[in-house]
């Protein structure tokens, strides 16, 4: 699956289009879900059972608001992935947006406003070029734990080195997913998960092979992140059952170093891709 590999480590540097912000005192006891019943709380004749069913209700209300906010951050990381290589689609991203918008809780609608603006205007021009800005880098680990704080999510704990994955078992569970990413390497290392289409039967070795084109007519791409050795990353996807394929696509030699080097050039790092040396699994979700 060749990619131009330096587009691709600039594109996906970090994830820097995702709107799903949150800051880090967040709690699910949000004060705009609480507010319709202000007055029964000063009732001290109030009968328990209907104090028991008012919390009871606000709770429900503040779980079903904090769900539909995970949903939609997944929805946006899904439709950048989709993307693939050309990036992606702008009416599916903008509706994306919007939905992180209209179901983002009132404590962290402002971050999520701003990020999504960050991203916008990033995307407006050629494209995302460098490293994001600070504060995007602050937003995007805001979210990250917010959305492993709060969402109700089975966590895959994968490691990368050179030159290759571990942690991922040979199944995993169907279901709102994040993979924690992890580098031991000394190069940089990116995840990129792929669901193998249902009338597939090659495997991720050989589909690998193919050129782009064919490739991407075989595979979906449903998330990616990458680190810097001794850094952690996440991706956030919604597993369906399938056949599921990750792979490195950095080229050989990539430290950081090399890499700042090649941007400053402006030349592209001239090596085979790491998944090319063993740096690609494949698992069965179920």
């Amino acid at each position: 699956m060749p990619v131009q590999t330096e587009a691709s480590i600039r594109r996906r540097r970090r994830r820097l289009a995702v709107p799903a912000a949150a800051v880090l005192t967040l709690t699910l006891g949000l004060a705009a879900c609480g507010d319709g019943d202000g007055d029964g709380d000063d009732d001290e004749d109030a009968a328990p059972s209907a104090t028991t069913q008012a919390s009871s209700e606000t709770t429900a209300a503040e779980t079903e608001d904090v769900g539909a906010f995970c949903d939609a951050a997944i929805e946006v990381e899904a439709t950048f992935a989709a993307g693939g290589p050309e990036g992606p689609d702008p009416a599916q991203l903008q509706t994306a947006f919007e939905q992180a918008q209209a179901t983002a809780p009132a404590d962290i609608a402002g971050d999520v406003d701003q990020l999504i603006t960050l991203t916008q205007e990033a995307m407006s021009g050629a494209g995302i070029e460098g490293p994001p800005p600070p504060e995007v880098e602050e937003l995007d680990a805001n979210i990250d734990e917010y959305l492993l704080a709060n969402c109700e999510l089975a966590e895959v704990s994968v490691t990368g080195t050179e030159y290759a994955f571990e942690g991922i078992a040979e199944t995993v569970e169907a279901g709102q997913t994040a993979f924690s990413f992890t580098n031991d390497g000394g190069e940089l290392h990116e995840f990129i998960l792929v669901r193998i289409n249902d009338d597939v039967t090659e495997s991720i070795e050989e589909l690998a092979q193919l050129p782009q084109e064919e490739a991407f007519q075989k595979i979906q791409v449903l998330g990616f992140t990458m680190a810097a050795p001794g850094e952690s990353d996440q991706a956030f996807v919604d597993l369906e059952p399938g056949r599921y394929g990750a792979l490195c696509f950095y080229p050989v030699g990539s430290t950081p170093e090399a890499v700042a080097a090649a941007e400053e050039s402006g030349e592209e790092i001239e090596a085979p891709p790491h998944f090319t040396q063993g740096m690609l699994a494949e698992f069965t979700v179920e």
